[in-house]
């Protein structure tokens, strides 16, 4: 079943189905009145649940019955089904390759809400049947010569078997299907997430695919686009002289125990020259987990440029906020910083949670700069450790007084 909806040319952008013909009428008067001379629609297949027969439908010459009649521009803005909907009517139709071949039967049919069967795949040609036996739909597809290119020989386009799946997902969009749907676009996109692959398969294909599936689907796309994970770490080592090499003064080591990566440190030379020349003298020092079955935890060193904008220093990967992590991550720093020459021994005030490690390490190798806390991490500490011992009006009271206390510029005021 086909859906075509357009949007409402105005900030709103909200999408509106197109049932009938007074739908249109409506959709004509309302970009007349916006004067908007665009019709910008989206076309969607979703799935039949109910008994129906074939119904046909050309969307091309659909959209050019709404161009006509309105006076209006259509710009479609999902293509991707409208082309998978015109594939495969007229013998001799050619695909690059194989692979292309398939993906493209594929995509069909999971438009189209049908299922179907291989009888015959392998590199010289391939025949695809209805998965209903007693269905006449057939392809019948084979190699040019010694080319790599496949053409279709023999094509019935008719299905005669009702009104295909009655389900909202299909059989054959597994996780490598949607590994080949969203490849292009995790290129783009690194961290198109995977409620949002969920959501555009729904609307470009009409199929609702379970979370787990796609993101399954995205590890497999991002393991063929960038190797699989656990083996980058062999990269480290290439990484690290890179950027020796490109950037002088620079500092990137790497630790290993028993051949297996430990830690990982980049300071850039003109990071640390930036911070010193442009940056106001603080310095936020805090670590984050990394969220992925690898595990591991980023430290980083960041600072405030002249803009209010951040300003990274230098980060570093280990395994966990540990004491020997967090001290050889402010040995290399200090050493970096003190190196410099346009250092001459600035003091710096350093921000930073009240993790235990930090504040051991910060005080040992930068024993003279001025140390400080981060508001939200105690105020969240002095909620959950000291308020709940009181009732709701001295909460409020107390509260308030930290924020004065944390926010007053004076001194007088503050012992107050």
């Amino acid at each position: 079943m086909v859906e075509v909806k357009y949007y409402i040319p105005n900030k709103s952008r909200m999408l509106v189905t197109l049932l009938n013909d007074k739908d249109v009428q409506n959709m004509h008067q309302i970009h007349v009145n916006l004067n908007a001379p665009v019709i910008e629609m989206v076309v969607s297949h979703i799935p039949c649940l109910t008994e129906a027969a074939d119904v046909v439908i050309d969307i091309s010459l659909y959209l050019c019955c709404i161009a006509y009649f309105t006076g209006l521009v259509v710009h479609p803005k999902m293509l991707s089904v409208v082309v998978d909907l015109e594939n495969f009517q007229m013998v001799a139709q050619e695909f690059n390759d194989v692979e292309t071949l398939r993906d493209a039967i594929r995509n069909f049919c999971i438009a189209n809400y049908r299922d179907f069967v291989f009888v015959k795949n392998n590199p010289q040609r391939v025949t695809v049947e209805c998965a209903n036996e007693e269905c006449e739909w057939r392809i019948h597809a084979s190699r040019l010569g010694n080319q790599e290119r496949f053409a279709i020989k023999k094509l019935n386009s008719q299905h005669t078997c009702g009104g295909g799946l009655h389900v909202r997902s299909h059989p054959k969009a597994s996780k490598h299907w949607v590994s080949n749907i969203v490849k292009d676009k995790l290129q783009d996109m690194p961290l198109y997430r995977p409620t949002d692959i969920v959501k555009d398969i729904h609307r470009e294909y009409g199929v609702e695919l379970p979370y787990h599936q796609v993101w399954h689907g995205k590890e497999v796309a991002m393991k063929d686009l960038y190797g699989h994970r656990s083996k980058s770490y062999d990269r480290i080592r290439w990484y690290c002289k890179a950027i020796i090499e490109t950037n002088p003064g620079s500092i990137a080591e790497y630790e290993t125990i028993g051949g297996r990566f430990r830690c990982l440190f980049i300071l850039f030379h003109a990071s640390v020259m930036g911070f010193i020349r442009g940056c106001r003298p603080l310095i936020f020092m805090d670590g984050t987990f990394i969220k992925h079955k690898d595990g591991g935890v980023v430290l980083g060193a960041t600072s405030k440029d002249a803009n209010g904008g951040i300003f990274p220093i230098a980060y570093g990967v280990v395994d966990t906020e540990t004491d020997d992590n967090w001290e050889w991550f402010c040995r290399i720093l200090k050493e970096a910083i003190h190196n410099c020459s346009d250092y001459h021994g600035e003091q710096f005030t350093f921000m930073m949670d009240r993790h235990q490690e930090i504040i051991k390490s910060v005080p040992k190798y930068f024993p003279s700069s001025y140390h400080s806390y981060c508001f939200r991490n105690v105020k969240d500490n002095f909620k959950n450790q000291v308020l709940v011992h009181y009732c709701a009006s001295e909460k409020k009271m107390l509260l308030d007084l930290l924020n004065i206390a944390a926010y007053t510029s004076r001194l007088n005021v503050f012992h107050k």
